[in-house]
């Protein structure tokens, strides 16, 4: 008898049929990537390449991502009783920096996080980049 894991298509679109499955209070987040070059104050990419100390500073010192599982015991409690909106897979968040196990599944950059470590959810993960313009 096989047993049947929860699943969803974002996670296997990005990660593969073979993927991990959140228990508990854990969540699977893609970290976000804010790409390679500086952009300009209307959001045109220039051609001055970020260095890649950069690039990995921001991808886990910002702490902004997508949710790709959610355990089932996430968002459940007295904790969450007065959050009005719970964020949903698919859902960009920001969390706490430094926090949970970062993990590369399939050549994707995730984190491994609690429930209570998401700050907020965004509707656009570029808002956060602070390497938004140089000059003008």
């Amino acid at each position: 008898m096989t047993r049947e894991f929860p699943t969803n298509e974002l996670i296997r679109e990005v990660i593969g049929e073979k993927h991990p499955i959140a228990l508990g209070w854990q969540i699977l987040i893609r970290t976000h990537n804010f790409g390679d070059n500086f952009l300009t104050s209307d959001g045109q990419a220039t051609l001055l390449e970020r260095p890649d100390i950069s690039k990995e500073r921001d991808e886990y010192q910002l702490a902004v991502g997508q949710i790709l599982a959610i355990g089932s015991a996430a968002f459940q409690g007295h904790k969450f009783l007065d959050w009005d909106i719970k964020p949903e897979i698919g859902d960009f968040v920001r969390f706490y920096k430094y926090e949970g196990t970062f993990d590369v599944l399939n050549g994707v950059k995730c984190q491994w996080l609690q429930d209570a470590h998401i700050i907020g959810i965004i509707p656009d993960p570029s808002i956060c980049n602070y390497n938004k313009s140089v000059g003008n």
